[in-house]
């Protein structure tokens, strides 16, 4: 593939552990990240915050909430919700179905810019 043409294959990328639960970072470059979490049912991301990085979730499928700083609001697919850094926010599934989140951040993705609420 010398012109550059690049496919990556959800399937093919092994997940990380990280506050949000199961992660599969899809694709990042030296300032920018995109991932993929798939919530189960009834279960919630850890609440945290980064200092550097900002992030953008897009809900692929499913519905679920997200708690954003001292709101909590419904969020099903097709929605985008932009999360500021050092704004503490976590992503929850209460219903039946699985719920499928695309995450971009910026920059690149980093367990070191991770800070999680002590409550």
């Amino acid at each position: 593939m010398g012109d550059g043409c690049l496919i990556i294959k959800e399937k093919d990328v092994k997940p990380i552990m990280d506050v949000c639960g199961e992660l599969k970072e899809i694709y990042y470059s030296k300032n920018l990240s995109i991932s993929i979490i798939t919530f189960p049912p009834g279960s919630a991301a850890k609440k945290h915050f980064h200092n550097k990085m900002e992030e953008v979730y897009y809900v692929i499928s499913g519905k679920g909430k997200i708690g954003l700083g001292n709101k909590t609001l419904k969020i099903t697919a097709g929605d985008t919700i932009p999360i500021p850094k050092k704004v503490f926010h976590a992503a929850t599934n209460p219903y039946s179905k699985k719920m499928k989140l695309l995450i971009i951040t910026h920059p690149k993705f980093s367990q070191q810019d991770v800070t999680s609420s002590p409550h």
